[in-house]
């Protein structure tokens, strides 16, 4: 597992002064912190506007199973209704 540097470490360009990590002039100093504080949501895939169980996916996923299922017995003739004649050209 690679090893990580420590927040208090900076990286160094070759050749920078050794206060700046960028080595651009006129850097901000280190009065000039962050503005903005971000707030991140815990790791996993629990994230989002709509969030859900995983019982609901996995419902989803087998209604989709069935339903297709179904939809392709119908299709290839082993399902049919009771009560309706069969499609086709009519004989009158």
């Amino acid at each position: 597992m690679a090893q990580s540097q420590s927040p208090t470490s900076s990286s160094s360009v070759p050749g920078a002064p050794a206060g700046s990590a960028s080595g651009g002039a006129g850097a901000p100093g280190p009065s000039s912190g962050p503005t903005e504080i971000v707030t991140r949501p815990e790791p996993g895939i629990a994230r989002g506007v709509w969030e859900a169980p995983a019982w609901a996916f996995w419902g989803a996923l087998g209604l989709l199973v069935v339903v297709t299922t179904l939809y392709a017995l119908q299709r290839a003739g082993l399902l049919r209704r009771p009560g309706r004649a069969p499609r086709g050209p009519s004989a009158s």
